[in-house]
């Protein structure tokens, strides 16, 4: 009788932990990419021919990630509010990416502005045709063409 119940009690403990594997493969984690990656696929290449707008490039993670993504060859929309910092971004870009200067277009733009985004997104698609927004969720929603994705989520204040 005693047997049977620790047999159980074995068992159901093998299957929250395989339950809890699963979950973990899943999530959008370190080792979901590394998952990806084992199998030949890495989720950088599905941005291979986008066009992807990166505010905040003239410092900081916008600047690195702007770096990233030259070097996959995506075209970038590089903006913040510091015109001069931008255009050094943009030089290093062309000098360490797979991009010509007709690939990146330095728009600048403070995001606290909310009334200049509309011109902004015009801009971006008059240049490119194209692009992959991020955070400009909701006022973007009206645009044919436009894909709005969420690669990390997060608090978004939107009108």
């Amino acid at each position: 009788n005693w047997e049977l119940l620790l047999w159980l009690l074995v068992l159901c403990a093998l299957l929250l932990l395989l339950v809890q594997l699963l979950r973990f493969l899943r999530a959008d984690g370190d080792l979901t990419l590394l998952w990806a990656e084992w199998q030949g696929r890495r989720p950088e290449w599905e941005l291979t021919d986008m066009v992807v707008w990166v505010t905040g490039a003239s410092s900081g993670i916008g600047e690195e990630l702007a770096y990233q993504l030259s070097k996959l060859g995506v075209s970038l929309v590089l903006s913040a509010r510091r015109v001069h910092e931008l255009e050094r971004v943009k030089r290093r870009c062309l000098e360490n990416g797979n991009l010509k200067e007709k690939d990146i277009l330095v728009l600048p733009l403070d995001l606290t502005d909310t009334g200049s985004h509309e011109a902004a997104t015009k801009a971006v698609l008059q240049e490119f045709g194209r692009g992959f927004f991020n955070g400009l969720r909701t006022e973007l929603a009206t645009y044919p063409g436009i894909i709005v994705s969420n690669i990390c989520p997060g608090p978004v204040q939107s009108n």
